[in-house]
């Protein structure tokens, strides 16, 4: 009878435990799913590259919209003008700013500590553009930026591929140096408007070295770097005197020959480590490191069962969701990784879309994806237009469509707490039956004399 007890027992908590283990399974994959809570399209205005949440509930926007100029007959020109758009918690336009024009795209933005806005615009050939505006957009100063003439500067800045704001008056700045002859060079260097505190090259005589994006260490304690050397991937750690903490090169035999891996964006992940994106010349690379750089896994996107990548546009942002899922965000959809980079499902921008996507929208590209609150909600924001080359400012054929996503509660509901629910019941039952049984079967006979 004993055997039989240990039996039973050891039946019931494998049951439940492979019970729980599933109810478990399905609820986490059922909560990574999205949920529309809302979208809207706003024409006229394109080229938006940041989105920033605002106190209110609202939103704000940036970016530049770009007018051909034409000189004589056949030789023509973008002037591009940046503005920055609110949008109110109802959704609708709450006011535009435009400032002055450049010949350059490129822009970066920040919400600064008075809940206004800092906008650097240009740093191709020209000098950089830097505006502070108030928290309606309204210009405070403007002044620009000449990396070439700060003293003791050491290169000849061409490229410049990130702005960061540290603190204020002082920036962060990622830039290539590229001589006439030799490889080209990545420079990073921290500076005021008239002082270079220090700068940093990295260079190799045999290979080409490009930084990509500089991130600010969430400690406090120096700067993170990434972007590619010679044809490997390259991620690095700075200290706050621009001196190396540790460099990290990733190569893979699947690059394409003659190709180089790249990455562009850096997401900090919740257990202290990232998620480096980047890209070759025909598929995306998704690559989890630890804290210190080392790696993880790494998944080449674009194939397999992530087939959704688009090299034309690249991947476009990467986040963590909240519960420790990858969101990859590129052209056409958004794909959920787990926490082995395995793609849990793909979401196509399509299906959200076609209230006003037809057949004459060809161009979308997505501007900037955020995580935002502690409740998770995800806003996507995406340019879209029919052709490029006759896009003018203010053309109602281009515009901005921004939609923001929740968690899906209904599916939580139906899947995971009903299935965990309906576990506990049969279990229950389960065992009060076999109890049952158990008791009629040995329970001890009274001997009546």
């Amino acid at each position: 009878m004993f055997e039989l007890k240990i039996k039973v027992v050891m039946f019931v908590v494998l049951f439940v435990g492979t019970l729980l283990i599933v109810s478990n399974h399905v609820l986490a994959q059922s909560a990574s799913q999205l949920e529309l809570q809302w979208s809207k399209t706003y024409s006229g205005h394109s080229g938006a590259s940041f989105i920033i949440p605002t106190h209110d509930g609202g939103y704000v926007i940036a970016g530049c919209d770009s007018t051909k100029h034409m000189y004589g007959g056949s030789t023509s020109t973008y002037v591009y003008t940046p503005y920055v758009m609110k949008i109110n918690s109802n959704h609708k336009v709450g006011w535009i700013k435009t400032y002055a024009e450049s010949y350059d795209s490129r822009q970066w933005f920040m919400q600064t500590s008075d809940l206004g806005y800092f906008l650097a615009h240009g740093g191709w050939y020209e000098p950089l553009l830097l505006l502070k505006t108030d928290s309606r957009g309204n210009l405070e100063w403007n002044q620009t930026l000449d990396l070439k003439q700060l003293p003791d500067i050491q290169f000849n800045p061409r490229d410049i591929t990130t702005f960061v704001v540290v603190d204020d008056g002082n920036y962060v700045i990622s830039t290539q140096n590229s001589p006439i002859d030799g490889f080209s060079s990545a420079v990073i260097l921290k500076c005021s408007n008239d002082s270079l505190f220090w700068q940093k090259t990295f260079s190799d005589d045999k290979n080409y070295v490009f930084s990509k994006t500089v991130l600010v260490s969430s400690s406090g304690d120096g700067y993170f770097v990434a972007g590619n050397w010679g044809l490997s991937g390259w991620f690095a750690k700075l200290d706050l005197n621009g001196a190396v903490v540790w460099s990290r090169i990733y190569d893979y035999p699947e690059v394409p020959r003659g190709s180089s891996l790249f990455f562009d964006l850096v997401t900090p992940t919740l257990d202290g480590g990232f998620v480096l994106g980047g890209r070759d010349s025909e598929f995306g690379w998704i690559v989890k490191v630890d804290s210190e750089g080392n790696e993880l896994w790494c998944k080449r996107y674009g194939v397999g069962g992530s087939g959704h990548y688009s090299y034309e546009y690249g991947i476009m942002d990467v986040v963590e969701w909240v519960d420790g899922s990858v969101l990859v965000f590129d052209r056409l959809g958004i794909s959920c990784l787990d926490a082995s980079g395995d793609e849990l499902w793909f979401e196509s921008y399509s299906k959200y879309m076609s209230d006003f996507m037809g057949s004459g929208f060809d161009d979308v590209n997505v501007g900037g994806v955020h995580v935002i609150g502690s409740d998770g909600s995800l806003v996507v924001m995406m340019n879209y237009g029919s052709d490029e080359g006759s896009m003018q400012l203010g053309d109602s054929d281009y515009g901005l469509w921004v939609a923001e996503f929740g968690l899906d509660p209904v599916s939580s509901l139906n899947w995971g707490y009903v299935l965990l629910f309906g576990v506990v019941i049969v279990v229950g039952v389960g065992v009060f039956v076999g109890f049952l049984i158990y008791l009629k079967k040995y329970r001890p006979r009274r001997i009546v004399d």
